[in-house]
């Protein structure tokens, strides 16, 4: 598990692995991008983006939210609804 923050000022854990989105149910799916700064190419920052709007392809890789894959059975009773 992984604290990344996000793009709208909170903090998100994180899976450390990909899985592709078949498995991933939809409100747990996230992409880490790099933020580069205003003036600079290089990477500054990685932010955790959760995936709204377009659905990914089902064999397309995201980062699932650390509820989504724990092993507790409050979060995997969470991850089934």
């Amino acid at each position: 598990m992984a604290h990344y923050p996000t793009n709208y000022d909170r903090w998100v854990h994180l899976a450390l692995r990909d899985l592709p989105a078949k498995d991933v149910p939809p409100r747990h799916r996230w992409r880490l991008e790099t933020v580069t700064g205003p003036d600079s190419p290089a990477g500054v920052a990685v932010v955790a983006v959760r995936i709204r709007g377009i659905e990914p392809l089902p064999g397309e890789l995201v980062r699932p939210a650390h509820r989504a894959v724990c092993l507790s059975p409050d979060a995997v009773r969470e991850a089934e609804q």
